[in-house]
């Protein structure tokens, strides 16, 4: 039986943060539902900001 996917944030464009397969090794790889926690939280640490 395989792992499950896991992802990572790719923030090349900090405005359209977007969630991508990670590479196997990856340090930072998390669930799909962590990589769209983190990117929540990210905006809405902008927002907070401002």
């Amino acid at each position: 039986m395989s792992s499950p996917a896991r992802y990572d944030v790719d923030w090349t464009d900090e405005n359209n943060p977007r969630i991508v397969l990670a590479q196997p090794g990856d340090e930072f790889a998390m669930t799909l539902t962590e990589a769209r926690q983190a990117i929540d939280e990210e905006l809405a640490d902008r927002t907070t900001e401002k």
